[in-house]
């Protein structure tokens, strides 16, 4: 099974990672002249990917451990993965808000926000889809505009409600 992945990236995050990037470049090459600009470049670039994988397995682990659980189907496992990164976002709101500064995160959507989705999506898969909505719902509350919460929404009251049929169809429903 693929999980379907949503990443939306913020253009003035990515815009400043790259300045961020450009200037380490060239504080690199004018600490150490010798060095080509080109050489400063990628040194600067290897430090800001550096960066943001020492992140990515610290500050947000737990989120990176419900993915992983997720692709490998333990939805259950992977939402108290996704409970204990939600937990953690909760606690530091103004690092989850300037993500793409002490992060280096150019994506769209709060980690926290994210972090809700993806539980819904494991309670949903794990077979407690009444649970999951209430967190879709959640998730509304926090960014109307958050596409996948409103798809999971829309999609959940489709299956509540009663299919038509029309008449003389015999097909079961």
């Amino acid at each position: 099974m693929r999980t379907p992945v949503v990443v939306q990236c913020d253009r003035a995050a990515v815009v400043f990672i790259v300045a961020l990037s450009l200037a380490l470049a060239l504080v690199i090459w004018m600490v150490v002249p010798e060095i080509a600009v080109t050489s400063s470049v990628l040194f600067a670039l290897a430090a800001v990917c550096a960066w943001r994988l020492l992140l990515r397995f610290t500050v947000n682990r737990h989120h990176t451990r419900g993915i992983r659980l997720v692709k490998r189907e333990r939805f259950k496992e992977a939402a108290e993965a996704f409970r204990q990164s939600i937990a953690f976002w909760e606690r530091h709101p103004t690092l989850d808000r300037f993500r793409f500064l002490a992060l280096l995160s150019p994506t769209l959507y709060a980690y926290l926000e994210m972090g809700c989705c993806n539980l819904a999506f494991s309670l949903a898969m794990a077979g407690q889809k009444d649970e999951a909505v209430e967190i879709y719902r959640r998730v509304r509350q926090m960014n109307p505009n958050n596409a996948l919460a409103v798809a999971a929404l829309r999609f959940a009251e489709e299956a509540e409600s009663p299919t038509d049929v029309p008449e003389g169809d015999s097909r079961d429903v």
